[in-house]
């Protein structure tokens, strides 16, 4: 325990502490005599950095949470789109329109039964 009036070195790699009081030595833990501080610092440090990894971690897993959604979202809107699509080709690939259109668009007409060979 170190007096106000102490005056205390340390020596350099023991890790020790040396205590005077008038004439009076003592050699102690650096730990021991006032660096426990630093100790007490260090594990905030920790456990501070382990907090803000804790929230960093919730808060990265809550915005890929909302990226997977707005995904599902745009691919029900393109499926839905796939859908529309798929049935427009339908109806613009359609014999009957498409005969329709020879027709009245090109003036063609339905060949005669002289003009049709059959190939096997």
């Amino acid at each position: 325990m170190v007096v106000s009036n102490a005056r205390a070195e340390r020596l350099s790699r023991s890790g020790y502490v040396t205590v005077r009081k008038g004439n009076r030595k003592s050699v102690t833990s650096y730990w021991a005599e006032g660096g426990r501080w630093i100790l007490a610092v260090l594990t905030a440090i920790i456990c501070v950095t382990f907090a803000f990894l804790f929230v960093w971690s919730n808060h990265k897993s809550v915005q890929v949470g909302y990226t997977v959604s707005s995904l599902h979202r745009e691919q029900a809107d393109l499926s839905d789109l796939n859908r529309k699509y798929k049935v427009e080709i339908a109806n613009l690939t359609s014999l009957d329109r498409l005969e329709q259109a020879a027709k009245t668009e090109l003036g063609l007409v339905t060949p005669g039964s002289h003009q049709v060979q059959v190939i096997e």
